[in-house]
């Protein structure tokens, strides 16, 4: 006999003639309580104090109390609340509890896809990733599908039964739209999931990067350094500067470390300073140098004679 989910009829009323009526299925086992046909209050199933003692100087224990609640027949949302006092003061707390009518259907999460997140051609695959909550504890099985590809895209799901689902044979820009089916057997719940691919990625470039002075003496001790930057593509780019090298001692620090154009302050050791600046787009970088070289201080210049 198939195993078959617990399922609560709710108050039936009996008949004149002492008889009752229940539809079951095939080879199925009910179970009758009677019932007064009216809302009984809580039943309170357990109260104690933890520990039942107490020591000095210790000043606090742990109160806990339990209940049961019979004549939830009506599906819907109840609200239970619990009051405790201590002959001062009073504190209320409300428990909340949803009924359903029958077995519910699992509950989809976390659908995506990763390695990688963002497909960019000529990479053509990824893996599909889901998971499913099943109230009652039921298994739950996984099924994957195409939904929608760009013409000319042939994508091979390899393991659409399961939760994890790796996809090959992307071979066009444009969305990708997946659907993943879960089922407990007695529901199916579906979701869709749509997975952008990207065309081929060019390289950001960096046409120029200059720091004005590339010379300093001392005590001089900044210099502004910028840099003209595009993408072949038209993506957005992120910029980051770092020190690759500088003299024992100094402590260069960028104004704005992650702008096109920034200041470059702290050189105050003789020596060369070299500059590095990364520009990323969507999955592509280019890095490009720039040096500041400093010279120590000068001869003070001679006062000039009286005439």
């Amino acid at each position: 006999m198939a195993a078959r989910p617990y399922e609560e009829l709710g108050v039936k009323t009996v008949g004149a003639d002492s008889s009752l009526s229940v539809a079951l299925p095939a080879d199925s086992v009910l179970t009758v309580y009677p019932h007064e046909g009216k809302n009984l209050p809580p039943a309170v199933t357990a109260w104690e104090a933890q520990p039942n003692f107490l020591k000095r100087p210790a000043s606090g224990i742990r109160l806990s109390a339990a209940a049961e609640v019979s004549g939830l027949t009506a599906a819907g949302r109840y609200v239970f609340t619990v009051e405790v006092g201590d002959g001062t003061n009073q504190v209320t707390r409300d428990v909340l509890l949803n009924v359903y009518e029958g077995n519910q259907p699992p509950m989809l999460i976390d659908v995506h896809n990763r390695l990688p997140v963002m497909v960019t051609l000529p990479q053509g695959e990824t893996e599909l990733r889901g998971g499913a909550l099943d109230l009652e504890g039921d298994k739950v099985t996984f099924r994957w599908s195409v939904v929608r590809q760009p013409a000319g895209s042939d994508v091979r799901l390899e393991a659409p039964g399961d939760a994890k689902c790796k996809v090959a044979g992307i071979t066009k820009a444009g969305d990708h739209v997946f659907r993943l089916e879960a089922g407990d057997g007695a529901g199916t719940v579906a979701a869709d999931l749509t997975v952008p691919v990207f065309p081929v990625n060019s390289a950001p470039v960096i046409e120029r990067v200059v720091a004005t002075p590339a010379e300093l003496v001392l005590p001089d001790s900044s210099a502004a350094i910028s840099a003209v930057t595009r993408d072949p593509d038209g993506d957005v780019i992120s910029h980051w500067w770092r020190t690759k090298k500088q003299p024992d001692g100094s402590k260069a620090a960028f104004s704005k470390q992650g702008a096109r154009d920034t200041t470059v302050s702290g050189l105050s050791v003789e020596g060369l300073y070299v500059f590095e600046l990364t520009v990323v787009d969507r999955t592509l970088s280019a890095t490009r140098e720039v040096t500041v070289t400093v010279a120590p201080k000068g001869p003070a210049a001679r006062p000039a004679a009286n005439r």
